[in-house]
């Protein structure tokens, strides 16, 4: 995101935060929740879920100081859902303010919404569409915490609930982006299918690295998670013994460091990373056919194009 760009969200959201009433520990801890990588007041915050919310405000035609504060309520809408996730997992970082600060983070996406339609009285509609998609990915992350106390997931359970969280998020946030702008439908309707695309892509990307010999001491195996890459790997029963071995061991108990990076390689040379990321590149592909239209039919895509060099998940 260009510095300028970046500089103005985070503005957005300090701004924001400094006048809503709160008493000052309690912003204080909004603050630093904001400020953890990779969420949008770290230095080194990639801000993509401003990427995609801004890119369908362009996209949309929109211009001004509202999609800045719509694309800040996207970031403060992931950094409340982040601690949300992490009081799931029992993460380490979790304290006892989070019962707190998740909701907190998430009426805070509300006021910069309501900003966002005030800086353009008349023209913004309502967020039904932005809220119906925050529900839709809510679903996806009861999903995900489903099936890691699912002994038997299935490679459509573990799409799915790309598509309901990370999909969702996508959508939620290039609708934000639409609506802010001012579009009308059907174009609303294809920049959230941009989003859904987008959100699901880098989700997946993020799910390949996890599991990669590149990548240890990420969660999603220490936690057991059940994301493509693990399940598609589960789902090969019988293929080796060695490898059996492991998969009884990751459904039963917690690995040991030396039996995690067997885990990996195991995920790796079966094929599970390499299929996953074929799965992320369907879903590029399908982004990338909707930028083509957007473009086609005039609409400014820049950023839209610019996020699809450089996509990550939103999440962790």
């Amino acid at each position: 995101m260009p510095l300028a760009a970046a500089g103005l969200v985070r503005g957005a959201l300090q701004e924001t935060l400094a006048a809503v009433e709160a008493e000052p520990r309690f912003r204080a801890l909004l603050t630093e929740v904001l400020a953890d990588y990779p969420h949008a007041l770290h230095p080194d915050s990639k801000l993509r879920a401003a990427l995609i919310t801004l890119g369908a405000f362009q996209a949309a035609g929109g211009d001004g100081i509202s999609g800045v504060y719509a694309a800040a309520a996207m970031e403060s809408l992931i950094a409340g859902c982040h601690v949300l996730d992490r009081m799931v997992d029992r993460d380490y970082r979790t304290t006892s303010a989070d019962i707190q600060v998740a909701p907190g983070l998430l009426f805070l996406t509300g006021r910069l919404l309501e900003r966002a339609r005030d800086a353009t009285p008349g023209r913004v509609g309502d967020y039904s569409d932005t809220y119906t998609n925050m529900v839709a990915a809510c679903s996806g992350q009861q999903m995900d915490v489903d099936l890691q106390e699912n002994s038997t997931p299935t490679l459509e359970e573990a799409r799915r609930m790309t598509d309901y969280k990370a999909g969702a998020f996508g959508a939620a946030m290039a609708s934000a982006g639409a609506i802010t702008g001012g579009v009308a439908e059907p174009l609303r309707a294809r920049l959230a299918a941009f989003g859904a695309a987008v959100g699901a892509y880098g989700q997946l990307v993020d799910d390949a690295s996890d599991c990669s010999l590149a990548a240890p001491g990420t969660s999603d195996i220490q936690l057991r998670k059940k994301t493509v890459p693990i399940v598609h790997f589960l789902s090969q029963q019988g293929d080796r013994p060695e490898w059996d071995s492991l998969r009884t061991l990751f459904s039963a108990a917690s690995l040991t460091p030396e039996q995690e990076r067997a885990f990996r390689t195991a995920i790796e040379e079966s094929g599970s990373v390499q299929f996953t990321l074929g799965l992320a590149n369907w879903y590029r592909i399908r982004a990338e056919q909707i930028t083509q239209e957007l473009h086609e039919q005039g609409c400014p895509t820049r950023l839209l194009r610019d996020l699809l060099g450089s996509t990550s998940s939103t999440g962790e």
